[in-house]
């Protein structure tokens, strides 16, 4: 996150704020032939609005499932086994009163649970066993390969956990549809007549992120610390200098701040010139680091807690389910519902809390779905009204605003078809990843390349300073950290993303199909089509081939005439 992703977003919350221009003009007034890359980064927008449904669709349904928790018993059985459910028992968590199988009728491999073959030893709050003389290996992977089908046998609170179940129980649904027409309303109503909230919404989901986060982990650290059981995820060793453990980051550290997309941009034209844009881009880098990090281990831990006592106790199939479940290359495995269901399930570990918590999991599940659109909503909006200078008055806004939530909505229903649902994983998992990647690496070329990284890096002391940053030279804590960033930017982020996008793309685990190629091309066309169109532009008018690599003089800069005039004075002095 701080050796590739701080810098690319310290870039583009730069570029958004200096400009004060959207993704679509800003490769256009920086160097006319790279005008493509701001197409392709909002058809990418685009895209992932369109995608994902389903998850909204799932959320919903464990929102108003989650209901029924506060009234009545819980949603799945008691007895977390699935072979138990007549009985009801469960292994004594202390091993050495661990008594004769014959309390485990109903178990369907109780004979293993046997104290005059085997020994149990406590892992967690569990007793388990690691040795059973006649194991057999096709029983233990294929017991548990039952992530796979986890809905199908029970856990209510796991409906629609994989693709199978969502599409014959779920979708498409008249529910479905009527979740994902209400939500684009919802959308279409906020962004056109109460936009003032959409800053405030996302300001308070984050806070909200941010203190459940740390509820939770302060919970689980310091208050109500419950025995883990030896996670397969934790049992490997950190394998610090390990290329595909840094190649893995490099691509999530670009997912989870949505660079290349020109959000961040976006995000950047909305603050004040003089605004300190390190201090942001910094923030920013800590709070999504400490969530995603924070959840991502809490998620290990409850599933494995859960799986394991899912398991009965047994340590072989345990880690089988684990494997299954950490598949890869089976494209469920990826999906979003996946992760919510199972840390669904796993709140049980919590006992009484279990129904709030799956409540709020379920809140936030469904706000972040629509916050995230509602933001690509505004993105395309704001980026189609600064290209094309249209006068921004309420009537023109709330129709355009209305016709991108129809268009949307309308091409969303696509995936509301039969085996759809592993191209939507696809899009989210494989197309758009590569797709940002690649986009990082074009905007690299033209700010880095064709404009200029001292250039850039004057800009950015031009709005943090506000005074002629240039005069009087710089100190040499200034100068290496300028060396540094200019290092970081022109050379080591852009081998360290091509590299990753390179062994990503052709990784077994991946599963790159036919379809992802073509997406891939179609989202990545215009950058190619718009440099043509350029090209002929240029040659038509008889223009000057040289100035589809430089800056518009016109159109490029601050808007402000002030800060205009300052920005040409420092640039000129980087020049001569």
């Amino acid at each position: 996150m701080y050796g590739v992703a701080f810098p690319l977003l310290y870039l583009e919350l730069a570029l958004g704020q200096y400009t004060h221009s959207s993704v679509l003009s800003i490769f256009d007034r920086i160097a006319p032939i790279g005008f493509g890359i701001g197409v392709s980064a909002l058809w990418a927008v685009l895209m992932s609005v369109i995608i994902g449904s389903y998850f909204q669709e799932v959320v919903l349904t464990l929102f108003y499932a989650s209901f029924d928790l506060f009234t009545t018993e819980l949603a799945y059985d008691n007895c977390v086994g699935r072979w138990c459910r007549a009985n009801c028992q469960k292994i004594k968590r202390r091993c050495e009163e661990l008594g004769e199988a014959g309390h485990l009728e109903g178990y369907s491999y109780s004979e293993d649970f046997d104290t005059t073959r085997h020994s149990y030893i406590g892992v967690g709050d569990t007793c388990v066993h690691n040795e059973i003389k006649y194991w057999n290996k096709v029983y233990t992977d294929g017991q548990g390969s039952f992530i796979h089908s986890l809905p199908e046998l029970h856990f209510s609170h796991a409906y629609f956990e994989n693709y199978t179940t969502l599409e014959l129980y779920s979708w498409p649904h008249v529910s479905s549809l009527a979740s994902a027409i209400t939500a684009a309303c919802a959308m279409a109503y906020i962004l056109s007549l109460r936009r003032r909230w959409v800053a405030y919404i996302a300001y308070i989901y984050m806070s909200l992120m941010f203190t459940v986060t740390v509820s939770i982990v302060v919970i689980y650290a310091y208050m109500d610390p419950p025995d883990y059981p030896t996670s397969h995820v934790f049992e490997k060793p950190l394998k610090f200098f390990n290329t595909e453990t840094w190649l893995t980051a490099i691509i999530m550290a670009c997912l989870c701040l949505r660079l290349g997309y020109g959000g961040m941009i976006y995000l950047g034209s909305q603050n004040s010139f003089h605004n300190n844009v390190q201090t942001d881009a910094m923030v920013i880098t800590i709070i999504v680091s400490f969530i995603y990090v924070s959840q991502a281990m809490l998620h290990a831990l409850v599933r494995d807690a859960f799986l394991l006592e899912a398991m009965g106790g047994d340590h072989q199939v345990f880690l089988a389910t684990v494997q299954a479940a950490n598949d890869f290359t089976l494209k469920s495995n990826r999906a979003g519902t996946k992760l919510i269901a199972l840390f669904a399930a796993s709140f049980e570990t919590f006992r009484n809390m279990h129904a709030p918590l799956v409540m709020l999991l379920a809140v936030f599940g469904f706000f972040s779905a629509l916050i995230r659109k509602m933001i690509c909503v505004d993105v395309i909006y704001t980026a189609l009204m600064d290209y094309w200078s249209f006068v921004q008055s309420k009537d023109i806004r709330s129709s355009v605003i209305i016709l991108i939530c129809l268009c949307s909505t309308v091409l969303g229903f696509i995936s509301y078809c039969v085996n759809c649902f592993v191209i939507d994983i696809s899009m989210e998992t494989i197309v758009l990843p590569n797709v940002t990647c690649i986009l990082i690496l074009a905007e690299l070329f033209v700010v880095c390349g064709l404009y200029g990284t001292r250039r850039f890096s004057n800009n950015i002391s031009t709005m943090i300073e506000g005074k002629l940053s240039a005069i009087g030279g710089e100190n040499w804590v200034n100068q290496i950290t300028g060396f540094i960033t200019m290092a970081m930017l022109k050379a080591v982020i852009p081998v360290a993303i091509l590299y990753a996008l390179i062994t990503y793309m052709g990784a077994d685990r991946t599963n790159m199909q036919f379809y992802d190629v073509m997406w891939q091309c179609v989202l990545l066309s215009p950058i190619g089509i718009c440099a043509i169109i350029k090209v002929a532009y240029f040659y038509r008018h008889r223009m000057s081939y040289w100035r589809l690599f430089m800056p518009d003089t016109e159109l490029w800069g601050p808007r402000a005439t002030a800060n205009r005039l300052l920005a040409e004075k420092n640039e000129k002095l980087v020049r001569y």
